[in-house]
């Protein structure tokens, strides 16, 4: 005698209360099949079949154009990040401080110095005056090592 209606046992039961979903798994498992990166409503896919028209990692965060992207997370483009400048706040990244050094032959010169000490750099310590002047110093560019644009 069974305690279940016509028709019913416990694998109907199981899959009534418990779907298999469509990578296989049961809505219980928890599974890490599908992309938790999907864009947007009604491009949910499974990992591996990500592209640009259905994954946010293939797709710049700021302006939404097509990127190549070896990471698990989405990206901003080379274009964004150069149009916006560099937003880098780290204290403890480096600078490239690009110059000039010499008067009669010129010769470039490239420093690297903690974002947190740039002015107290001779190059741009109010203190060295004389040392710039004597070096006939001209700073060319300051550049992040992070995002290699011109820092702020």
């Amino acid at each position: 005698m069974s305690n279940y209606p016509d028709g019913m046992d416990w694998g109907a039961y199981d899959d009534y209360h418990d779907p298999k979903l469509q990578c296989g798994c049961h809505s219980s498992d928890g599974c890490d099949c599908w992309c938790e990166q999907y864009a947007g409503e009604g491009n949910q896919h499974l990992v591996g079949n990500c592209d640009s028209s259905n994954c946010r990692i293939f797709q710049c965060k700021e302006c939404g154009t097509e990127v190549e992207n070896d990471e698990d997370e989405p990206i901003t483009c080379k274009e964004c990040i150069a149009e916006r400048g560099c937003v880098c706040t780290n204290a403890e990244r480096r600078l490239w401080i690009d110059c000039m050094e010499g008067r009669a032959y010129p010769s470039p010169s490239r420093y690297s110095v903690q974002a947190k000490d740039l002015y107290k750099h001779w190059t741009h310590s109010p203190f060295s005056a004389d040392e710039r002047r004597n070096k006939g110093l001209l700073v060319t560019s300051i550049r992040c090592t992070c995002c290699y644009l011109e820092a702020n």
